[in-house]
């Protein structure tokens, strides 16, 4: 069976808050469990105008394949967590264990964020007729403080 997307696009593209669509569209995820360090996330679509331009509405197709921000609606039990195998490039030698492992944890994203990720690391399901993609934690590349930015 295939799902249309497309009301769900459309009503992400048009909603004043996006965030609030997403989450009225997708529901209560709070009963799924994702294994291990796997996170979902809900496709973001862009405004149908984005300051003076019009945008077709082949484009929300295009975002819902290749865009690259998107809600995080859930994550698994090791999503996120240090473990002691990431090394960030700025690590100071003189910098403790623990103070190192406080700085890398600090900009964990939490449910509710709007993560930067790459799409095809992940693979899309319809969750309650809207846009998901579930996928390891290390695909999410950061924390987006306004999606518009990253198109």
């Amino acid at each position: 069976m295939v799902v249309a997307l497309t009301p769900y696009l459309a009503a992400v593209a048009d909603a004043e808050d996006q965030k609030q669509e997403i989450l009225k569209w997708v529901g209560d995820v709070s009963k799924e469990k994702l294994l291990g360090d796997r996170v979902m996330v809900a496709t973001y679509a862009r405004p149908k105008k984005v300051g003076s331009l019009y945008m077709p509405d082949s484009q929300q197709q295009e975002d819902r394949f290749q865009g690259v921000v998107g809600l995080l609606m859930a994550k698994g039990p090791n999503a996120f967590v240090y473990d002691g195998q990431y090394l960030l490039m700025d690590r100071d030698h003189s910098e403790s264990e623990e103070d190192y492992k406080a700085r890398w944890t600090a900009g964990v994203p939490q449910v509710g964020d709007w993560v930067i990720y790459k799409p095809s690391d992940g693979f899309e399901l319809a969750m309650r007729r809207a846009s998901c993609r579930i996928f390891r934690s290390e695909s999410v590349m950061g924390i987006a403080s306004d999606p518009l930015l990253y198109y």
